[in-house]
């Protein structure tokens, strides 16, 4: 009983250092991981189709990483660095 009764309070204080950590990467480091989160998916999609792709997981994630963080660092806009990377 008092085991659950600790879990209980022990859940707001995790739930507020969750949420702390994930506002603080939104709010300083947004494009790094949308950009991370884009890779890994597209990633994931890849590896689904065969073993393979599982080199294309890290390769993915790594160029989203690359694109968020010239956009965290305003060098370039996204559009402008996919444009470049992806010509029509």
């Amino acid at each position: 009983m008092d085991e659950e009764k600790t879990r209980a309070q022990a859940w707001p204080t995790l739930v507020a250092l969750v949420s702390s950590i994930l506002y603080d990467v939104l709010a300083n480091r947004r494009g790094r991981f949308i950009g991370g989160i884009f890779g890994l998916v597209i990633g994931f999609m890849l590896y689904k189709m065969g073993v393979f792709w599982t080199l294309v997981v890290a390769l993915t994630t790594g160029i989203g990483y690359y694109i968020g963080q010239r956009s965290d660092e305003q060098r370039e806009d996204i559009l402008d660095i996919l444009d470049r990377m992806l010509p029509r």
